[in-house]
């Protein structure tokens, strides 16, 4: 039987908020307990958990991590704007929106230690094997975060 993996929600103090482009925000996330990071691999991503205002709801979203694990004092995700459809009935993202309109540096939220399995591995010692990575759209940080990590310093 496959044990589930245990998550670890903390509390994250938002640390800064930087405009990117006219759609994508950068967001930095320094953890609110005093206790370290979580470390990360490049490729990895954060479950952030917002309750509706009404309380109707509670949404969970996915961001990709969008910072090399040198980074040891915040987590940064970068998030585009989701707008509603051009005409349809469909809302705007709930989760892009209220990160970009309603949370400020200094806000509280909470947030699910780095998870995920899309990250290069190393089979040998600072080698990576040969890589061929396609990109089909600006979601795609980790995959950028994953060249970068296998960059020669």
């Amino acid at each position: 039987m496959i044990e589930p993996r245990k998550t670890r929600w903390r509390h994250f103090n938002v640390q800064g908020k930087q405009a990117e482009s006219e759609i994508i925000t950068s967001f930095y996330f320094a953890p609110g307990d005093g206790e370290p990071l979580a470390p990360f691999i490049p490729g990895q991503f954060l479950t952030f958990r917002f309750q509706k205002p009404d309380g109707s709801e509670e949404v969970l979203r996915n961001y990709s991590l969008s910072a090399l694990s040198e980074h040891t004092r915040c987590y940064r995700i970068s998030v585009k704007r989701e707008p509603a459809p051009v005409g349809s009935d469909v809302p705007p993202g709930y989760a892009s929106n209220y990160l970009h309109d309603m949370v400020q540096v200094g806000d509280r939220l909470l947030i699910e230690e780095p998870r995920g399995r899309f990250f290069l591995s190393r089979r040998v010692p600072g080698k990576f094997p040969p890589l061929l990575l396609l990109q089909g759209s600006r979601r795609n940080r980790s995959r950028k975060q994953c060249i970068r990590c296998g960059r020669p310093a």
